[in-house]
């Protein structure tokens, strides 16, 4: 409960003034740790740079020994419910292309995600109801997790005890949107974030000359018909209405031009709202390599790892957060979009557990006609949204706790 004689303006002024003063410094932060991105399960400096922050703000944490997950809590005047909020903390093995003046200094690793703006805006809502934990009761967890672009880390905190002492009754989580602009957020209900699965496949055949392909077995063209006949699935295999998304995302084979290659490999993901459509997706796919086997003269297999489950968004606390955020962000900021994203977050392990509410910010320039998209080597994302990011955050937990 919101403590008393504290009305929603009391603590929507409280949110805004110390947002706007802590974010000069969160903004060093989120450039420090743009310039010096770790890949997943390696973020010892950016681990140890979240718990000077929450040191030098007396904020309490502890940090994994034995790895870099880090968990903060604030406390508030009495006992009550209480709200985990999560930030992702690693980068990806891609090599930043873009001109920023806080431009990656690691060679081939870059914050092509957002999770910089994620980790700094996370110490920012700490700084911020660490100041006014007189304003609400019972308790906020904020988890830096490792790992997430290889879909771990969950675990991690887990073993620390998060779900524990005392146990969440909702998380919050908050995601960085390239194509929406500075200070606006997308929250929907229901179903937020897509299911996902990889896949990779071999074709195999005897290699040879270039100018006999009928004595080798001819992989490369086998490689290209699985590419473009799994396309048709979307349109011919599965109800049109539910979106589905199938990518390649990495192609291996041959060595020269006129070598035809003994293996051709592929690897993509496949996103789709509903967990249970991968299965027929699969089953398709399976089919696909069968055919192209025949035609061929190759030997096509096909193996299947099933990744993140969807994000379902809980339509109550959904409610209850764009209603309180409205007023302070601005009635037309906070926008309901009818369809889901379809990318994936390990987030959805933090929904199993508890009602939760999955958001994504604005990181866009007002008046930018570009939009370079999450994993682009020249995605970029505004310091703006740090701020819009903190106000969410902070203003979500206290109506949560309620």
């Amino acid at each position: 409960i919101i403590g008393k004689g504290v009305n929603r303006m009391d603590i929507n002024r409280k949110i805004l003034e110390l947002g706007e003063a802590i974010y000069p410094e969160i903004v060093e932060i989120r450039h420090e740790l743009h310039r010096h991105p770790e890949l997943s399960e390696k973020e010892f400096n950016t681990a140890e740079r979240v718990e000077k922050a929450l040191s030098q703000w007396g904020i309490k944490y502890k940090r994994n020994p034995h790895g870099t997950a880090v968990i903060a809590y604030i406390k508030g005047k009495g006992e009550g419910k209480c709200v985990g909020l999560r930030g992702d903390m690693d980068a990806l093995p891609i090599q930043e292309l873009g001109n920023l003046p806080y431009k990656s200094e690691v060679d081939g690793v870059m914050h092509a995600c957002g999770h910089d703006i994620h980790t700094a805006s996370l110490l920012g809502t700490a700084y911020v109801l660490s100041q006014i934990s007189d304003m609400f009761t019972g308790t906020v967890k904020l988890c830096f997790q490792p790992g997430e672009e290889k879909g771990r880390g969950y675990e991690e905190l887990v073993e620390m005890g998060m779900l524990e002492d005392p146990p969440v009754d909702a998380f919050l989580a908050a995601h960085t949107c390239p194509d929406t602009p500075v200070g606006y957020i997308h929250v929907k209900e229901g179903p937020a974030m897509s299911a996902s699965s990889q896949f990779s496949v071999t074709f195999t055949g005897s290699g040879g000359h270039a100018a006999t392909p009928h004595l080798c077995g001819d992989t490369i063209v086998a490689l290209s018909k699985f590419v473009l006949e799994i396309q048709s699935v979307v349109s011919r295999r599965i109800n049109p209405i539910e979106p589905v998304v199938i990518t390649v995302g990495k192609v291996q084979s041959g060595v020269r031009s006129n070598i035809m290659p003994k293996a051709a490999y592929i690897e993509g993901t496949i996103r789709t709202p509903k967990r249970e459509t991968h299965i027929v997706v699969h089953e398709y796919m399976r089919q696909c390599i069968k055919s192209i086997n025949l035609s061929t003269g190759t030997e096509g297999e096909i193996s299947f790892i099933m990744g993140s489950d969807s994000i379902i968004n809980d339509a109550e606390l959904v409610e209850a957060f764009v209603n309180e955020l409205r007023p302070l962000l601005g009635t037309d900021k906070v926008i309901k979009p009818g369809t889901l994203f379809l990318a994936s977050d390990n987030f959805f392990r933090f929904t199993e557990n508890a009602p939760s509410v999955y958001f994504r910010v604005g990181v866009r320039r007002p008046d930018d006609k570009t939009i370079f998209a999450l994993h682009s080597p020249e995605f970029y994302a505004e310091d703006g949204a740090l701020l819009t990011s903190i106000l969410a955050l902070s203003r979500g937990a206290v109506t949560f706790l309620k």
